[in-house]
């Protein structure tokens, strides 16, 4: 059994997981591109596209994980992991853009994400045993 931060993330629930991976990935990329053009204004619209291309990329490799390494069905979780990969790099660009500390961008980014799939693995859980919302 685990024990210490690898027993408490393999409590979090598969989306947590997807979600910290997609916000981690997605807050270093795009801190560390701002990092390197600090004059350079990104306007708000301009971050969310760069969110979800960035989301894109880390759908492909959070399926690469969950297929090769977790024994998943490709049709449990093509959708799930697209969502979450996509709201949580969404929002981490965003909130990374707004906050104008990319250093922070990962840091930021698995929080989010983090965050943001608990919550979509306690919605799914109460649709699962029939709670009405």
């Amino acid at each position: 059994m685990p024990t210490g931060l690898a027993g408490w993330l393999s409590r979090a629930g598969i989306c947590a997981i997807t979600g910290a991976l997609a916000g981690s990935f997605t807050g270093t990329v795009f801190g560390l591109a701002l990092a390197v053009a600090p004059g350079h204004h990104v306007v708000a619209w301009q971050a969310l596209a760069v969110g979800a291309a960035l989301g894109l990329i880390a759908w492909v490799g959070v399926l690469c994980l969950l297929l090769a390494m977790g024994h998943y069905l490709l049709s449990s979780v093509l959708k799930p992991s697209l969502v979450t990969c996509l709201v949580v790099s969404v929002v981490t660009a965003w909130l990374v853009n707004l906050i104008h500390r990319p250093g922070l961008g990962m840091l930021i980014g698995w929080i989010v994400g983090f965050l943001i799939g608990r919550l979509f693995c306690a919605a799914c859980a109460a649709r699962a045993i029939g709670v009405q919302q």
